[in-house]
């Protein structure tokens, strides 16, 4: 959960994910499971994600083990489910990446029917994963409120070429 927001962060096995969940955590935010989420859709439209009994408060760091979440960093560390909001996956950076610079088209995924926003991160070393999830998530935040940077950025080429056009 990062500022009030359900996000599920996917990717190839050694990705980075578990180490991008312990820098949210660092940073306050809360973690509802690692490895594993159960997904339910208790109505139509409403994606609930939830930590299975068993590795509740755990987080698996490699070369470092088991964590438990609510022991290191407190009882807001941790919370078992939460619906879902976003899903950042976190892709392998190469030069035949099919970046989607500006954003302009949504991407989604669909689960039980319910097209959830996708936003996909690619990982470089000496990026700093736990910040552009942020960023990825209070981006997603404002485009639900009608705030599209990257609409407005296009709104303002368009109206600048028919400015030139026209003059």
């Amino acid at each position: 959960e990062i500022n009030g927001v359900g996000v599920m962060i996917t990717g190839k096995s050694a990705m980075g994910k578990s180490e991008t969940a312990l820098q949210l955590l660092m940073r306050g935010h809360t973690l509802i499971s690692d490895d594993r989420v159960d997904i339910s859709e208790p109505s139509m439209g409403l994606l609930i994600a939830s930590c299975p009994e068993l590795i509740e408060r755990l987080l698996e760091v490699r070369g470092i083990g088991l964590i438990d979440v609510v022991d290191m960093f407190g009882v807001a560390a941790f919370r078992n489910k939460k619906s879902l909001n976003l899903i950042v996956e976190l892709n392998e950076d190469s030069k035949e990446s099919n970046m989607n610079r500006l954003s302009i088209e949504e991407e989604y995924e669909v689960i039980f029917g319910t097209k959830v926003p996708k936003v996909k991160v690619f990982v470089k070393p000496g990026r700093n994963l736990a910040a552009l999830v942020e960023v990825a998530t209070m981006n997603w935040k404002l485009k639900t409120f009608g705030c599209n940077a990257s609409e407005k950025f296009i709104n303002k080429i368009n109206k600048w070429i028919r400015y030139k056009i026209t003059n």
